[in-house]
């Protein structure tokens, strides 16, 4: 079960309020959303468009790595239980592809407790189900925010060069 917070009750925090770090384009950052469950879904689009992210939705782990590697996400949000093939199976191939490896994912799932060593040395973050919407945007603004200050530090020394 998934808890979409900050609708009603309480307002969000400051920090769940600020949009996420832009791209070095000025575009939103691009996640992509691997999720079967169609209402599950369509949450995550919402709430993430609605954060200032692009999303893409894939159902299914089927084809996700060809995508992936054309989209470039600046994260990739994954359940592990999908049909036909695991979300591991998807996480594994992903880190072993050179132009995959470096897209950070966060594993979403009632399952992240019983997660194989190597797959929590493979994830950005992992978030257990249920969780509130507001925990996931700012797990996803960190990820993004990283991995964006990552890439400006690997560019300056070839600037230098």
């Amino acid at each position: 079960m998934l808890r979409r917070s900050g609708r009603v009750g309480p307002p969000r925090t400051a920090a769940a309020t600020a949009g996420p770090t832009a791209t070095s384009s000025g575009t939103a950052p691009r996640v992509v959303v691997v999720e079967d469950e169609p209402d599950t879904a369509a949450l995550y689009a919402d709430v993430l468009s609605e954060a200032g992210y692009a999303v893409t939705v894939l159902g299914s782990a089927l084809g996700a790595r060809a995508q992936l590697q054309r989209m470039r996400p600046a994260v990739v949000v994954l359940d592990l239980g999908l049909p036909y093939r695991s979300g591991l199976s998807l996480l594994s191939e992903l880190k072993a592809d050179r132009a995959t490896a470096g897209i950070p994912v966060v594993i979403v799932s009632g399952i992240t407790t019983e997660l194989p060593a190597e797959a929590v040395r493979l994830v950005a973050a992992q978030i257990a189900k249920p969780f509130d919407f507001d925990t996931l945007v700012d797990v996803l603004r960190g990820v993004v925010s990283s991995a964006a200050q990552g890439k400006r530090r690997r560019a300056r020394p070839s600037e230098l060069g």
